[in-house]
């Protein structure tokens, strides 16, 4: 396509409009439960994604919770609703210092997940006070 004022010929007619770069397709991965629940699987994760990469897509990836989680936090609520001890958070703490330590994490990778976890203890003990959400 040409620009300009000036016939095909001219010297203003002959600047041209410079090309769009082809924009990368996305590629949106899904990945939950068991999947993102041990190291192993994350190699793969990983894997999956760069040879993505590598074909020239930019790779988007959504991920949920890990296997047991959502149940886990399910009965966090019934276990402080019913004054019980709330041994479901805990599991779901005990799960993610799992996961973090075989993919060889320190305790900073663990940061925000920890502090969300307390953040959920206060709100839980305050559902047990309570007796309702």
């Amino acid at each position: 396509m040409r620009t300009g004022r000036g016939s095909p010929g001219s010297e203003e007619g002959a600047r041209r409009i410079p090309a769009v770069a082809e924009a990368k397709k996305f590629v949106v991965l899904k990945f939950g439960g068991t999947s993102v629940s041990f190291s192993k699987t994350w190699a793969q994760i990983i894997q999956r994604v760069r040879e993505l990469q590598e074909q020239g897509f930019r790779v988007m990836l959504v991920l949920s919770a890990l296997s047991q989680v959502t149940n886990r936090l399910e009965m966090c609520i019934k276990e402080a609703v019913e004054h019980q001890e709330v041994v479901s958070l805990q599991v779901i703490e005990a799960t993610h210092r799992r996961l973090a330590k075989e993919g060889g994490l320190d305790a900073s990778g663990l940061k925000g997940v920890l502090e969300k976890i307390n953040e959920l203890s206060e709100l839980l003990q305050g559902v047990a006070m309570i007796g309702s959400i």
